[in-house]
């Protein structure tokens, strides 16, 4: 009896010392931890328990960052290992999440240590999911009876009617010369020249550690990496990201089409087109778990311009893959970038079975190709030997509308006009 009162007595005084300090678990005061000269280059990463480090997030911008490149190959190590396919049955959703309940704790030690990050919380425009603008009125530019019209926005309205059409929704020869036009426009009498950049990649210094433990995580690239861990912005921080939050939360909804995007963010990075991509991708990429995410302010802003229909069209899906492999595509080429955006669409649809996800596999192909062709034009300055010619930047030439979104609704209309027998 006496030993359970001792026994009991101490997990009391560890569990008060928990409470107090939130790095004691960790073998860490919270003076020691936040003395740590992480950011030294003969820095030990391994000094850490590996629950820290799946919160490290950039606070500042550091093109050569070891501690950055320790938590990308750490975390993507172990949820390999966590989320491998199972003899027999589905993805491990269920050892990731255990994953990331086991590394939760960790999170007030972890920022005693890197700093508070700069997180920017979700601002939600809507209470809730509506349909787009853009639906509501292709039921209304048919031109049905209005019984009929508000039939159709109650079944819109109901999330049930949705679908995706076959067709892309880029064109990518007029992408390219789009991105292009935009260059020439801001280029103009001096205003900014345009430059490839220098991508992010695993630092040379710590490259020998990372490759004894994570191999082969580290034999593809940061970049790659990164994007597939699906946040950006923790390992690639530009330094523009609110300023194109606040641009995007300035507009109306629904207007802010992929030239505009592209020509703002250029401009806050002085032309540097790399990290011109970086910068809409780290923005995007910040609340792609959020399951409300089509509600996000700024995310709101964007145009929808997937040929679907509905509450399933994915507005944030087909804007945040679109440029994630499009800047794969800008660094690596189209070829290797359009191999993992069909890999990842592969995985998508075994994750999300009987979901439509057509027009995300679309961009998924097709943006490696488009950022390929943008390297391409930025290092041999081709976009300063075109055409200047503003209809590129029309909406109608980059993007295709197809046809069958209104057929369909026109087919759905026809139905609900013949009286049920």
């Amino acid at each position: 009896m006496v030993g359970w009162a001792v026994l009991l007595a101490l997990l009391a005084v560890v569990t008060e010392a928990w409470a107090e300090d939130p790095c004691a678990r960790y073998g860490l005061s919270v003076a020691e931890a936040q003395a740590l000269d992480w950011r030294s280059p003969g820095f030990d990463p391994r000094r850490l328990a590996d629950p820290l480090w799946a919160h490290y997030r950039q606070t500042e911008v550091r093109p050569r960052d070891p501690a950055g490149d320790y938590s990308l190959a750490l975390w993507v190590a172990t949820t390999l290992r966590k989320v491998g396919l199972k003899l027999g049955g589905p993805l491990g959703l269920q050892d990731l999440r255990r994953l990331e309940q086991r590394v939760a704790p960790a999170a007030p030690c972890a920022e005693l240590i890197f700093g508070a990050p700069a997180w920017v919380w979700p601002r939600y425009s809507i209470p809730a999911w509506v349909p787009d603008r853009r639906d509501q009125d292709r039921i209304r530019e048919i031109g049905a009876a209005p019984e009929v019209q508000r039939r159709l926005l109650v079944e819109l309205a109901s999330g049930q009617w949705t679908f995706h059409t076959s067709r892309s929704p880029v064109d990518v020869p007029a992408f390219a010369a789009m991105l292009d036009q935009v260059l020439r426009e801001e280029s103009r009498d001096g205003a900014l020249v345009p430059r490839p950049g220098t991508p992010h990649r695993w630092d040379p210094g710590s490259f020998a550690l990372l490759d004894r433990r994570f191999f082969p995580v580290t034999r593809f690239s940061k970049l790659l990496i990164a994007l597939a861990r699906g946040e950006l912005s923790r390992y690639a921080v530009t330094g523009q990201e609110e300023a194109l939050r606040a641009f995007l939360r300035s507009q109306p909804e629904q207007s802010v089409t992929h030239d505009r995007l592209f020509r703002q963010a250029l401009r806050l990075n002085q032309g540097d087109v790399y990290q011109a991509l970086v910068t809409i991708e780290g923005v995007l990429s910040q609340f792609w778990r959020d399951p409300s995410r089509e509600r996000i302010d700024f995310i709101r802003a964007l145009e929808p311009y997937a040929n679907a229909f509905g509450s399933n069209s994915d507005t944030f899906g087909t804007w945040y893959h679109f440029y994630g492999v499009l800047l794969l595509g800008y660094v690596e080429g189209g070829a290797w970038a359009r191999k993992v955006g069909q890999i990842e669409s592969l995985g998508s649809g075994l994750l999300s079975p009987g979901v439509d996800k057509t027009q995300k596999r679309w961009v998924n192909r097709l943006g490696g190709d488009i950022g390929s062709r943008l390297r391409r034009s930025v290092e041999s300055r081709t976009w300063s030997q075109g055409a200047d010619d503003p209809r590129l930047l029309e909406r109608a030439s980059y993007l295709r509308t197809d046809p069958e979104v209104r057929r369909r609704i026109e087919q759905r209309a026809r139905e609900l006009e013949t009286p049920a027998r």
